[in-house]
């Protein structure tokens, strides 16, 4: 795989479109300095990705376009397409050629396609990932990137084995696994904080949902009682309609048969209007024949001035083409005599001509003799001017080669003086650094004992702490728990208090009566209201009494039926009442039994109600099961009805009743749970009361503890902030006193090694000199031959100017000749014209004279034709107008007549209308009864969402139903506001919480598979780096002998616990030197090392092409032999693009392109194959 080609155009200085071809093996960019060669390496780094400016030498990356020279515009886009041979299926795609295109504009927008589709820049990272061909791979080599490789920062040379090891898309999966573990953790601790939100809301809500389901169901019963009421009112205002309705009906009957008689009074006046109607078309018809026979009598008229007018047209255009005639001839006579002087003058200028021209031949001759002697001076002296420069600049490579080695050896001497003041600095300050390391380990010592003094005493103050916390939470709990339970017996006391006020589970009558206690005092209340029943009989006895237990009581029969007989009359209900006088005595009851629990014995009561609880009571047995009841039945001994303890009635007649399953629906012991209620919401309030002490109490404990802990933690913080900083400023000594030693030991070798080359330096200098003298001796011979050369270029320009003036006079004077001679033709030539024209315009004036003649005679008949018809017309005018007038006598008395039976019309339908506004009144009547109906009924449909039924069942009166809705009212006002939402919030906050719990759920297991992943995502790269490096180690040893022909070289892992964030040291001695670190190299040492390195990785990991960005500059003629046997030896499996200024690296190249500036400013590109 390898590059095949590059396509440029507008990348910086290649304003033009450049195609660069490639082939394998080693190919040499070359060219001057500034003509655009690193441009093109630029473009590779460009269009594989690269997004720092820095690296494309730029301060934004607009700056790459083309900017603009002299000669040429800036561009408003720039393009680079790279096309990669992928013969060995590298690439993860799927075609032989690949073309990476990146295009950048003026605005800032970008583009990139792979093979022309558009695609995103993380789509080409991804294509070239781990290939060694990215971007920041190690396939791109720049001089100043070979300092980068051995500097002190590792980050450059670490990105090139990772590359080779090829775990950078390791690294970009943990990178990307990082971020989701980072945003998992943090969605899970939004999840957990809503949680805890919803979870206190779904609490709420169940609180509501009590107070909810109350108020729907006294809703129910008010939804029942008002469409009650508004039947009874719909039904009022039914019976009031049909009246109205059938009074309308007799009303219309009256207007139809008015109707009719209107209709034959229109049927005349219809008539009428058809005859008036004829009579005005034929008036208008009379009209128009009138208009008519003026409009032609005018137009007669109008066509006799017409005709006049022409014939005196005709007379005056007959006068004027007679003079344009004499005009003519006048003309064409003038235009003779001046042909026959112009060809005169003609022919005496021809011999003038000719002459003019034979001299300017003869000048032409002897200008070009000059220019060609001219010309082969100049070259001449272009010869000599290129000798001249050559020489010059070999002379002042000499100069600057001896101005350098003369300042180097002088900054070579200042520096030596430098480092061996630095030697002697350096003892003195190891002296003072440790003399100030023993004290601060003293200090160290004590704030350590003191440190451990205070935290002792934090972990004391928060253990005391946590427990009073953990006490004042479960306190906390307790009572809100209390607070919970008081609610919900509150709202269970309301509901038995609403119940027993409303009177509940009675009829209609009996609840009247309890709820009108002044009116009847004569009332002692109901059964169950004056017995007081054990708690665990109830359920037997409500069975046992049945209906009794909701009937009143009161002492005397006649006052029960006086009672009776109201209530019926009212119509308020059923009502039952028990007179206590009316009630026989118990000596008659048959039953009696000693085994089994008799009714009357768990009932207790004033005693004047004894005899009514032993005859409804008593002989009654309560068993525990029906199997019981059942024995009891059977026995031939008894006579009555049995109940068991859970509340179920056995009858004599073989009927089984059970009990009702909502407690609160039994009529005995409402009164008992009352009191009860109240008595148990006493004692948790008081309970509640206590319990908030305790969490007072706690609060200021907790508070007093945290404060004190406060003040032990921030002096524990303090200690450990100084503990802290005297650490720190230890370690600075200790490392100051070991970056002292090795200064000491670096500026001895620094030393030994400038005194070496202060040596050699002295040796080239005396070199130098004795060639400087022997240039300045050539550039002397070259400059006298240059200024001969000079002067006689001088004079042969001299003589070509002089022949050229005398050529260019002799030209202008033939030109004006020749000019003046064409002129004179052309004015003969129109001349001729012109009397040819004069000739034609003659003949064709009396052609038109001879037509205008007969036109006048045509114009006179036409005239005498017109004055005839003129007159006949006036004769025809005057008839019609006399049989216009008799037509609008009969109009005028038809119209008459339809105004007549128009106003007979018109009364009648005045008295219609008066008719009409009776109806109307009572439809207004009928309408506003129906839009009572229809309120009535939208405000069931609005309040309900249902119709009013036709028929309800009710024996309730309108006063009645109104008191019961004012009293549903009451208890909806009484409950307070209600969330009518409330079950559904509470169902969708509960399936909220339910989805949360499964959310948080997910994300923990979702972080511990992200964990995991991380945890081998790093075993794979660190087995793969730690391969790979070994590799190159190896490697490097091989290829380092390779250049330097011996010595040492390593490179190693530092102390780290992860291979993958261990820096890489590189340890490089050449042969014969001793250096301890890559700063003591030379350039061209520091070069091989790098080239040395990057060889070591291409081993391990070949990269399909490699750019080397005049890498080869430090080196000298030598090492570059060495370089270039290397590259052929690597070229074979890996494709080289080297910028270079060497002749010995360009020999070793395959193909060659040369980068040129022959514009100012716009780079050129020429190319050659080298078999």
């Amino acid at each position: 795989m390898y590059i095949s080609e590059l396509a440029i155009h507008g990348f910086k200085s290649f304003a033009n479109k450049e195609k660069l071809s490639f082939g394998e093996g080693v190919t040499a960019v070359v060219g001057p300095n500034g003509c655009g060669k690193t441009n093109i390496v630029d473009a590779v780094r460009w269009v594989l990705g690269e997004q720092k400016s820095r690296m494309l030498r730029s301060a934004r990356l607009n700056d790459i376009i083309f900017n603009g020279s002299d000669a040429k515009k800036p561009l408003s886009v720039c393009e680079v397409s790279l096309t990669v041979h992928n013969n060995k299926g590298m690439l993860p795609i799927e075609y032989n050629d690949v073309e990476i295109t990146r295009r950048i504009f003026r605005n800032g927008e970008s583009e990139y396609m792979i093979n022309r589709n558009t695609c995103r820049l993380k789509d080409i990272h991804n294509l070239f990932v781990d290939t060694g061909m990215g971007a920041d791979a190690y396939s791109v080599i720049e001089l100043k990137m070979i300092e980068d490789i051995l500097s002190e920062n590792a980050d450059d040379r670490r990105r090139m084995f990772e590359e080779a090891a090829g775990i950078n898309k390791y690294r970009h999966q943990r990178r990307a696994t990082l971020l989701k573990l980072d945003s998992t953790k943090g969605d899970l601790d939004r999840v957990n904080d809503i949680i805890n939100e919803v979870e206190k809301k779904v609490n709420g809500l169940q609180l509501q949902m009590k107070r909810y389901k109350r108020h729907a169901k006294i809703v129910e019963q008010l939804k029942d009682k008002e469409i009650s009421l508004a039947s009874i009112k719909m039904q009022n205002i039914y019976d009031q309609l049909d009246p109205l309705r059938k009074k309308v009906g007799s009303f219309s009957n009256q207007r139809d048969s008015e109707l009719n008689r209107e209709k034959d009074r229109e049927k005349v006046l219809d008539k009428l209007r058809s005859t008036y109607e004829e009579q005005r078309g034929e008036l208008s018809s009379m009209h128009n024949e009138i208009d008519s026979l003026s409009e032609e009598r005018q137009a007669s008229s109008n066509q006799i001035l017409v005709l006049t007018e022409q014939r005196k047209g005709s007379e005056q255009t007959i006068e004027r083409l007679k003079i344009e005639k004499i005009e003519g001839r006048r003309k064409k006579e003038a235009h003779l005599r001046k042909i026959e002087e112009l060809s005169l003058e003609s022919d005496s200028l021809n011999p003038e001509i000719d002459s003019v021209n034979a001299e300017y031949e003869s000048l032409k001759n002897d200008y070009n003799k000059n220019e060609t002697s001219y010309t082969d001076a100049m070259k001449l002296l272009d010869s000599l001017s290129l000798e001249h420069f050559d020489q010059l600049k070999k002379l002042n490579e000499t100069r600057s080669l001896k101005d350098r080695t003369k300042e180097y050896l002088d900054e070579k001497s200042i520096f030596l003086k430098d480092l061996e003041k630095r030697s002697l600095g350096c003892d003195v300050k190891n002296t003072e650094l440790k003399a100030k390391q023993k004290s601060l380990i003293s200090k160290r010592e004590e704030f350590q004992a003191l440190l451990d003094d205070k935290k002792q005493k934090l972990n004391i103050g928060e253990s005391v702490f946590e427990n009073l916390r953990t006490e004042k939470n479960e306190n906390i709990i307790e009572y809100n728990s209390i607070i919970n339970r008081v609610e919900t017996l509150e709202s269970q006391l309301q509901f038995y208090r609403e119940v027993v006020e409303k009177s509940e589970g009675y009829s209609g009558g009996t609840r009247y009566v309890l709820q009108h206690p002044d009116k009847f005092k004569t009332i002692l209340g109901t059964v169950a209201d004056i017995i007081d029943v054990e708690e665990e009989a109830q359920l037997a006895i409500e069975a046992a009494l049945g209906t009794v237990s909701k009937s009143l009581v009161c002492k005397k029969r006649e006052d029960a039926l006086k009672i009776v007989h109201e209530i019926s009359d009212k119509n308020l209900g059923r009502i039952c009442i028990i007179p206590l006088d009316s009630i026989p005595s118990s000596n008659n009851l048959k039953n009696d039994f000693s085994k089994v629990m008799d009714a009357s014995t768990v009932v207790s009561s004033k005693s004047q109600y004894k005899n009514l609880v032993d005859f409804f009571l008593k002989g009654i047995p309560i068993v525990q099961n029906s199997t019981e009841a059942e024995a009891y039945l059977k026995r031939n001994d008894f006579i009555g009805n049995v109940v068991d303890i859970e509340g179920n009635l056995y009858t004599d007649s073989g009927m089984i009743m059970s009990h009702e399953n909502s407690s609160t629906t039994g009529i005995i012991g409402r009164k008992e749970k009352i009191e009860s209620l109240d008595e148990e919401i006493g004692k948790l309030i008081k309970e509640g009361e206590t319990v908030k002490k305790v969490i007072e109490d706690s609060e200021k404990k907790l508070g007093e503890t945290e404060k004190s802990n406060e003040n032990i933690s921030s002096s524990v913080q303090d200690t450990m902030d100084h503990l802290i900083k005297i650490e720190n400023e230890i370690t600075k000594i200790e490392y100051g006193i070991s970056q002292n030693l090795d200064n000491q030991q670096s500026i001895s070798h620094e030393l030994a090694s400038l005194k070496s080359d202060l040596l050699n330096y002295k040796k080239s200098l005396d070199n130098i000199i004795p060639a400087l003298n022997r240039e300045e001796k050539k550039i002397e011979t070259v400059q006298s031959k240059l200024d001969n050369s000079k002067e006689k270029v001088k004079l042969k320009r001299d003589l070509k100017d002089l022949s050229s003036k005398k050529l260019q006079d002799q030209r202008v004077q033939l030109i004006s000749l020749e000019g003046k001679y064409e002129n004179i033709q052309y004015r003969i030539k129109a001349s001729k014209e012109s009397i040819s024209e004069i000739d034609e315009r003659g003949d064709t004036i009396d052609g038109e004279l001879s037509l205008l003649d007969l036109k006048i005679k045509d114009l006179q008949n036409e005239k005498k034709e017109a004055e005839t018809n003129n007159k006949k017309l006036d004769i025809k005018l005057k008839k019609s107008i006399s049989v216009k007038n008799l037509k609008d006598d009969i109009f005028r008395e038809t119209y008459n007549e339809i105004e007549k039976a128009e106003r007979i019309i018109r009364e009648e339908q005045r008295e219609r209308e008066i008719k009409a506004e009776e109806i109307k009144t009572i439809e207004l009547k009928i309408a506003d009864f129906k839009g009572e109906l229809r309120r009535i009924n939208e405000k069931i449909k609005d309040k309900y969402g249902i119709e009013i039924p036709k028929t309800i069942d009710s024996n309730d009166s309108e006063a009645e139903l109104l008191n019961e809705i004012e009293s549903f009212e009451r208890s909806l006002d009484r409950i307070g506001p209600i969330n009518m939402a409330v079950e559904d919030e509470f169902n969708e906050e509960n399936s909220r919480l339910g989805f949360l719990q499964r959310q948080q759920n997910d994300l923990v297991d979702s972080e511990d598979r992200l964990l995991k992943t991380m945890n081998e995502i790093d075993i794979a790269a660190r087995s793969q780096f730690l391969e790979t490096f070994e590799k190159i180690q190896i490697n490097f040893k091989n290829t380092f002998t390779m250049f330097f022909e011996g010595g040492e070289c390593g490179i190693e892992l530092n102390s780290s616990d992860d291979p993958l964030d261990a820096n890489i040291n590189i340890l490089a001695k050449p042969p014969g030197k001793h250096a301890r670190n890559l700063r003591m190299l030379s350039s061209g040492e520091k070069a091989l090392t790098a080239i040395a390195l990057l060889f070591a990785i291409y081993l391990v990991k070949p990269s399909p092409f490699c750019i080397l960005d005049e890498v080869d500059a430090p080196l000298d003629d030598n090492n570059v032999g060495k370089f270039t046997r290397v590259l052929e030896k690597f070229s074979e499996k890996t494709q080289f693009i080297i910028v270079t200024h060497n002749k010995l690296t360009m020999e070793s190249a395959k193909y060659l392109y040369g980068v040129t500036m022959a514009q100012s400013g716009i780079s050129k590109v020429v190319s050659v194959q080298l078999d």
